[in-house]
């Protein structure tokens, strides 16, 4: 089978939304989905998840993908930029935050359900 990177056009939704329209945006989602339910999904197929999360504002989805595990710092730090992106300054400030205090991997952070889980 042909790597789904010769196949999968890596496209910036966030960026080009406008450009894609709401069917483009539309097939890039059902070929995501399709793309994502294979064991393993690669790297184009993950990054055009993230920016549409990004981009539906969906910060619960924007964690899970970006977020993961929540167990290192970075993890934290591509949520707050997601957050930042978003004009969530608040929140993106307590993710960041909450990286920089990080001293233990899968330490879990207080917070309320904007800021970090």
């Amino acid at each position: 089978m042909a790597s789904i990177t010769k196949t999968f056009l890596i496209v910036d939704p966030v960026r080009y939304s406008t450009a894609l329209g709401d069917d483009g945006l539309a097939l890039l989602r059902r070929a995501g989905d399709d793309r994502s339910a294979t064991p393993d999904p690669d790297f184009a197929v993950r990054y055009t998840q993230e920016r549409l999360a990004v981009l539906d504002g969906d910060v619960d989805r924007i964690v899970e993908l970006l977020g993961g595990d929540l167990t290192g710092t970075y993890q934290f730090i591509r949520v707050a930029e997601a957050m930042v992106e978003l004009g969530r300054v608040d929140d993106a400030l307590a993710w960041a935050r909450e990286a920089s205090s990080r001293r233990t991997v899968g330490r879990s952070p207080s917070s309320t359900t904007s800021q970090p889980m």
